[in-house]
């Protein structure tokens, strides 16, 4: 079943079941960001891009809300990290090219290098 749903200020617009986010959808939150992907359950999983209202932006893989797998990430300044992620943080082989012109290339743990 696809439907719109209304969150306080936050809105989404996609496949419903028990009236959760299941399927494919967009939302679009209250500070600007907008993600459009994959959901289970009421929660972003699978494939998706969540574009920040600061201009960076996130497309990948998604679990239980977070980014968790394969993912990109461009920073709003430029540069990007591009490897794995692990509950919303880059954890595990990655990339990342910084907007100076610095490479970290290697293991990640907790966004940490």
């Amino acid at each position: 079943m696809a439907g719109e749903v209304g969150r306080g200020k936050s809105f989404y617009e996609g496949q419903l079941v028990d009236g959760k986010a299941h399927g494919s959808g967009k939302e679009k939150l209250a500070n600007g960001d907008v993600y459009n992907g994959e959901w289970n359950n009421g929660s972003k999983h699978g494939t998706g891009t969540m574009k920040y209202d600061d201009g960076s932006m996130y497309e990948g893989e998604w679990k239980d809300g977070y980014p968790d797998g394969k993912g990109t990430y461009n920073f709003a300044k430029g540069g990007e990290y591009k490897g794995d992620w692990k509950d919303g943080f880059k954890h595990g082989k990655g990339t990342c090219n910084w907007a100076s012109g610095s490479v970290h290339e290697g293991e990640w743990k907790d966004s940490s290098r």
